[in-house]
């Protein structure tokens, strides 16, 4: 069997789109890294390329935040009754504008089956965007990701939130992904 593959939309660099994502406020990358995809990127715009460093299907922090939701939600029966119950508490008592990593983790897990729901949907519509980029770019170069925090810097039994370091500065991680115990 053999898969007919479509033929490339261009002949030479001059006729692909790059968008270029290089860095993100929410993950910051390191200035040697960022030197090192410049020396790629700027000559491939110079041979042609149409280069987009502002492209972006929605701001990374948006699609950490709607990933770490939907993980955390489907982890939510990992969870042994007393803590479950701790979290619905904390989410519970928390004020609407609490945007902590703690009170962000505990409605996570605790999410109601409607908002699990608008959750899903927001996923959805992140899809649809993501897909639409690729109508105008042939190419995204992305080398971000948030951190996922070091072992050296939390324990596993730690509070949701706890910082991490890139590029040579604090930040926040946003919570664990996993059930307590990992």
């Amino acid at each position: 069997m053999r898969l007919d593959r479509p033929a490339p939309r261009a002949d030479s660099l001059g006729g692909y789109r790059i968008a270029a994502w290089l860095d993100d406020d929410y993950c910051p990358i390191d200035a040697e890294v960022l030197r090192v995809l410049g020396a790629v990127v700027d000559p491939v715009a110079a041979a042609g390329a149409i280069v987009d460093p502002t492209a972006r299907p929605c701001p990374l922090r948006t699609a950490q935040r709607l990933a770490q939701q939907l993980i955390q939600a489907e982890l939510a029966g990992a969870y042994r009754r007393p803590e479950y119950e701790r979290l619905q508490h904390v989410a519970a008592t928390a004020g609407p504008a609490d945007d902590s990593a703690p009170v962000r983790h505990a409605r996570n897990v605790t999410a109601r089956a409607r908002d699990l729901g608008v959750t899903r949907e927001a996923r959805a519509l992140l899809s649809a965007r993501c897909a639409a980029l690729f109508i105008d770019y042939d190419v995204l170069l992305c080398p971000i990701t948030p951190p996922r925090p070091s072992h050296s810097t939390t324990s596993p039994t730690s509070t949701p939130g706890a910082s991490s370091s890139t590029a040579g500065r604090a930040m926040q991680t946003g919570g664990h992904l996993h059930p307590p115990g990992y």
